[in-house]
């Protein structure tokens, strides 16, 4: 029985170190695999962290912005630990009305003290209280300076007798013409997610899809 159990022994060695060879010829190949994987994903996410200057981009969607505590919100997220700086817009689709135009188009509203303002070019200024048409937009030619537009904006009004939606009508003189950056404009727009995966695929970015800003 002993001599028995040693050649099985024996005989076992020899099927037992070409075994365990490609047992760690496999483990190192698919070790290879993954830390390559891990180094492709390591440049992708480099690429996209470099590319903008927005780490995060939230948007509350289907949500009225006469609603939302927006300040509520911002403090919670700047609480966040590792949070550097927190901004906010309002983009709301409204019906406009001037001389030349009747169409529905994106009406972006930023704070006084935003800093997406220094990504706004082509007037000195953005005065409050006046309207300015994005250089790019369909018929942005249309609009002319001191031009008033009325925009008919959908607002929700709990103290009213009855609770709800009823439209509300703003008149803004139009200031001028002014262009976004590639960055702000794929936020404003909601193309934010479509920017990040054309960076990922080491793609230039989109041409602008026709708009009305």
């Amino acid at each position: 029985m002993l001599s028995y159990a040693a050649k099985r022994i024996a005989r076992g060695g020899a099927v037992f170190i070409p075994l365990f060879l490609s047992v760690t010829l496999a483990v190192t190949f698919f070790s290879a695999v993954l830390q390559g994987a891990d180094a492709v994903g390591a440049a992708m996410l480099n690429r996209v962290l470099t590319a903008s200057e927005f780490d995060i981009v939230s948007t509350a969607e289907g949500r009225n912005f006469t609603q939302l505590g927006i300040d509520e919100v911002m403090m919670r997220i700047q609480e966040v630990e590792g949070v550097k700086s927190v901004d906010h817009i309002i983009r709301v689709e409204v019906e406009l009305n001037s001389s030349e135009i009747n169409a529905s188009i994106i009406v972006i509203a930023f704070r006084s003290n935003s800093s997406l303002l220094g990504r706004v070019k082509g007037v000195e200024k953005l005065e409050a209280g006046r309207a300015y048409v994005e250089a790019g937009s369909a018929e942005a030619s249309d609009f002319r300076i001191g031009e008033n537009i009325t925009l008919k904006i959908s607002t929700w009004l709990p103290y009213s007798i009855v609770a709800g939606f009823e439209p509300r009508f703003c008149h803004l003189p139009v200031g001028g013409s002014v262009r976004i950056d590639e960055d702000l404009f794929s936020v404003v727009t909601g193309r934010f997610p479509l920017l990040l995966r054309s960076v990922m695929l080491g793609a230039g970015p989109e041409r602008r899809p026709p708009y009305r800003l």
